[in-house]
């Protein structure tokens, strides 16, 4: 893809950001474990009830701060 010398060319050329985001759900008992997970971009917040292993039971894990703005898919690697 060439780039053109023309800033508003280059507008045209850039992607749309993605439909989901990577997040993380941190545990609302305080002990700091937390699941990530994806959720599309358009939901709620989300907030679980789910296992944590420290304090041995179910809580609740609200979403925390977000790891990735998009999903990316890692290219397949050539071999030389």
């Amino acid at each position: 893809m060439s780039v053109s010398a023309n800033p508003l060319t280059n507008i045209l050329h850039l992607t749309p950001p993605s439909r989901s985001i990577v997040l993380r759900l941190v545990s609302s008992a305080g002990t700091g474990f937390y699941y990530t997970t994806v959720r599309r971009r358009t939901l709620p917040k989300l907030s679980l009830m789910k296992y944590d292993p420290i304090v041995n039971k179910h809580v609740l894990f609200i979403e925390g701060r977000l790891i990735w703005g998009a999903v990316r898919r890692a290219s397949p690697r050539r071999e030389p």
